[in-house]
């Protein structure tokens, strides 16, 4: 953990994200504790990413790792730590196609999510 913390002072400190509307600030602390939670799992999907590569042909196949079935979503920091550690084993990553909806129809989930969200609180 210590190595991965060590190898990416990046993500420690003031955070500026395009298109996020406030910088976030994490620590070392925090990028420990954030890989403490995902790096075995993201190094086992580096073993299993090769083993594939190796049998299949690394062009052959299109790679998604899934984080998505959790009780609750990744924050932007969590997804920083995620994806660095994706880089760190080599796993390509894409978007994922949902996030090239039309804006209108992103706009319209939005609004969805939120009357979902206003009723759940009432």
């Amino acid at each position: 953990m210590k190595a991965f913390v060590d190898r990416h002072p990046e993500l420690a400190g003031k955070i500026v994200i395009p298109q996020i509307a406030r910088p976030f600030e994490t620590t070392r602390a925090d990028v420990k504790r954030i890989a403490g939670k995902y790096l075995l799992a993201v190094q086992d999907a580096g073993k299993i990413y090769r083993h594939i590569a190796r049998a299949k042909g690394e062009a052959n196949f299109i790679t998604e790792v899934s984080m998505d079935e959790t009780d609750s979503p990744q924050t932007p920091p969590e997804l920083l730590v995620i994806l660095a550690a994706l880089a760190d084993e080599k796993i390509p990553s894409r978007p994922s196609p949902r996030i090239h909806r039309p804006l209108q129809q992103r706009r319209g989930l939005r609004r969805r999510f939120e009357a979902v969200r206003t009723g759940i609180q009432r």
